[in-house]
């Protein structure tokens, strides 16, 4: 679904800020389709996970608590952004 959705977004030449996870990055798909491009892929780095919130049917579950095992990028394509690569420090 990740490959459709940026290979559409890179199609029609929408500009875009998207949150994948960190491995995503060295994927062949991401590299094939941001390798040759004039406006480079941009990444900006949070300083922590990221903690999602689960909701069922719009509230969050009794005793729900976001462990999020995982790292995500902000994956920013055509944003005019002044840097490849932010790192937040907040």
């Amino acid at each position: 679904m990740i490959p459709q959705v940026l290979e559409r977004l890179v199609q029609i030449g929408k500009p875009f800020i998207i949150i994948m996870p960190a491995p995503k990055l060295f994927t062949q798909y991401v590299r094939q389709l941001f390798a040759n491009l004039e406006d480079p892929l941009q990444i900006i780095i949070p300083r922590k996970r990221i903690q999602f919130i689960k909701l069922v049917n719009g509230e969050v579950p009794e005793n729900y608590e976001s462990k999020c095992n995982f790292y995500c990028f902000y994956y920013c394509w055509k944003m005019g952004l002044k840097r490849d690569i932010i790192w937040l420090e907040n």
